[in-house]
C-alpha cells in the first residue's frame, strides 16, 4: 500500500471503480471464488479509502466516489435475464457492502471536509456484458426501465462530474442512482 501511495501522490478525487462476479448458482459458488469477488468488489475500495482518505482529511478536502450498483441496493429480477440461469450472488453482497461503506465512512470524513458517496448505476451496455445482452434481454431491460432505453457513457460521466466537484460539497453518505427509473418500480 506505501508503494502505491507514493507512486500516486495527493490524491483529492478517489474514483473506486471495480467490479465483476461470476454467474453461477448460489449454492454452487465456491468460497473461494466468493472470496475473490468480495476482494475486488469491497475490499479494493475499503483499502484505498484506508490509503488515500488520511490525505484528503490532512487537506481538509476531498472526494471518495464508490461505484456501486443498483444491484447494491436491491435485490434483483431474473425475470429481466430471459435464458441467462442469471444467479450472481457475491455481486450483489459485495456491492451492497459497498454501500454500508460508503455510510459508515461519511459521518467520519464529512468533519474534515471530505465528502464519500456511491455511484449506483443501472444497465449500461460494457465490453464485460455484451455477451449477456441477447435481443431478448435487452428487450426486458428496456421494457423496465421508464425512461425506455439503457444506459449511455453520458450519462454516468455527468454524474461522476458532480460528485467529484467543489458543487457537491455538501453531499456524503448517498447513494446516487442513475438508472432511467428502473429502480422506481
Amino acid at each position: 500500500m506505501k508503494r502505491l501511495q507514493a507512486d500516486a501522490g495527493q490524491i483529492d478525487i478517489l474514483l473506486n471503480n471495480a467490479g465483476g462476479g461470476a454467474n453461477q448458482p448460489w449454492l454452487d459458488v465456491p468460497l473461494e471464488e466468493w472470496r475473490q469477488v468480495i476482494a475486488l468488489n469491497l475490499d479494493a475500495p475499503f483499502r484505498l479509502c484506508q490509503a488515500f482518505a488520511p490525505g484528503m482529511i490532512e487537506r481538509r478536502w476531498g472526494r471518495i466516489i464508490n461505484v456501486s450498483s443498483i444491484y447494491g441496493s436491491v435485490g434483483g429480477d431474473e425475470s429481466r435475464y430471459p435464458g441467462l440461469n442469471w444467479d450472481i450472488a457475491s455481486y450483489f453482497a459485495s456491492k451492497h457492502g459497498l454501500n454500508g461503506v460508503t455510510h459508515y465512512l461519511a459521518p467520519r470524513l464529512a468533519p474534515f471536509g471530505v465528502c464519500i458517496n456511491s455511484l449506483s448505476p443501472g444497465m449500461f451496455p460494457s465490453e464485460q456484458n455484451m455477451d449477456k445482452l441477447t435481443p431478448g434481454v435487452i428487450s426486458r431491460l428496456i421494457d423496465g426501465t421508464p425512461m425506455k432505453r439503457l444506459g449511455e457513457t453520458d450519462d454516468l460521466k455527468a454524474a461522476v462530474v458532480f460528485l467529484a466537484s467543489p458543487g457537491s460539497k455538501f453531499v456524503t453518505g448517498q447513494i446516487l442512482t442513475v438508472d432511467g427509473g428502473w429502480t422506481v418500480w
